[in-house]
């Protein structure tokens, strides 16, 4: 349990990071043509809301990858497995 729990969080950060980069650099990609989009995506309910809510989902998201490739190549090689 300890192990997943450093992986977790190692992954959190990670995670976090990633999401923070992606979110300053589309919105300083933004010019002023997109100018209403771009005071909504600064508005802070929104950017708090993806900066605290999309790590956790790719987190999820990563696990549930990580879950699927150990079944799949777990069971390769079983008796069970036709």
């Amino acid at each position: 349990m300890l192990v997943t729990m450093a992986i977790s969080g190692v992954l959190l950060v990670f995670n976090a990071v990633f999401c923070i980069s992606l979110y300053f650099g589309f919105v300083s990609q933004l010019d002023d043509a997109g100018g209403g989009v771009r005071r909504w995506l600064e508005s802070s309910a929104v950017s708090q809301l993806f900066m605290f809510v999309t790590p956790v989902l790719i987190l999820a998201i990563q696990w549930l990858l990580f879950d699927a490739f150990r079944d799949h190549f777990s069971n390769r090689n079983s008796r069970d497995r036709r």
